[in-house]
């Protein structure tokens, strides 16, 4: 499968790194804390909660969304 599985920033120590590649070569998706807040705070921005992806999100579950 091409594409990317996670996105570290440049400053990453050499443990981290070293332990991203082998969770991502386990099967997992990994961000930066940065880059996850970014991308959270986007989708919040965008209205996510009215996408009717996410039609099955209870009350509270979709309110983290908007």
């Amino acid at each position: 499968m091409a594409g990317a599985a996670g996105h570290l920033l440049k400053q990453v120590t050499g443990t981290e790194l070293t332990g991203t590649v082998r969770a991502v070569a386990g099967g997992e998706s990994l961000l930066a804390p940065g880059v996850a807040a970014t991308v959270l705070a986007r989708l919040r921005r965008r209205g996510g909660a009215q996408d009717p992806r996410y039609a099955s999100l209870s009350r509270r579950n979709a309110a983290s969304w908007s």
